[in-house]
């Protein structure tokens, strides 16, 4: 049967097959029957189970600290991890451009084929699955954090005010790709500090990117004086 290895390594099998291959089939492929669906619905479903998660586990937590819990563990890093794990690039379905252009591997491509996965299963096999599947994959990175964790921009702001700076300020640089692949450019400003840059697939992204890049400049020259 087509892709039994993954349903293996996913450890669900379909009823509907065609919803896996719809999870699996990327925009370059096919404008109307592609991952782009599934993964938005993937996207609230994994939001909702690892809330849910976050609550049972952490009883006595604020809102903000099970926010930033949560912001943690679905972030394109542990996406992409997980991706990979479950080796989702070897059964990615792309266009013969997106090859050249090493697809199969993207970060973006392969978050994005995680959460449509997640919507694919729910459709095919309702939340009990679902939270099974996520359950497996995403408990060890919910256990990895004994206290809420600080995002790189939360910290940015934070030391960026405690030396009088005030807040960090991002400024969009540019825009390209195309529109199923962009990539956004964006620098960070802080103080008299040298500007950093940072690009990624969505402007959020990148400037997360640019406040990591600008906490490892800061630590860098730090240790230095």
């Amino acid at each position: 049967m087509m892709f039994d290895n993954l349903m293996q390594r996913l450890g669900y099998q379909f009823s509907n097959i065609m919803l896996l291959e719809e999870a699996l089939t990327h925009p370059s492929v096919s404008e109307s029957r592609n991952y782009e669906r599934l993964e938005f619905l993937g996207d609230s479903i994994l939001s909702f189970v690892i809330t849910t998660m976050l609550l049972e586990k952490f009883k006595t937590e604020s809102e903000g600290d099970l926010a930033k819990r949560r912001a943690s563990v679905i972030n394109g890093k542990v996406l992409f991890t997980i991706a990979n794990d479950l080796k989702i690039n070897q059964e990615l379905i792309i266009s013969e451009s997106e090859e050249k252009t090493d697809g199969r591997n993207n970060a973006r491509n392969l978050e994005n084929t995680i959460e449509a996965i997640i919507g694919a299963i729910y459709l095919d096999g309702g939340i009990a699955p679902c939270t099974k599947f996520i359950i497996t994959h995403w408990t060890d990175s919910i256990d990895a954090n004994v206290a809420p964790p600080v995002d790189d921009k939360t910290f940015l702001q934070e030391w960026s005010q405690d030396k009088g700076y005030g807040l960090p300020q991002y400024h969009l640089l540019a825009k390209s790709g195309p529109d199923h692949k962009p990539v956004f450019l964006v620098e960070v400003k802080v103080g008299n500090i040298p500007t950093v840059s940072a690009s990624a697939p969505s402007k959020k992204e990148a400037e997360k990117n640019a406040a990591q890049k600008m906490i490892e400049y800061i630590k860098e020259n730090e240790s230095k004086n």
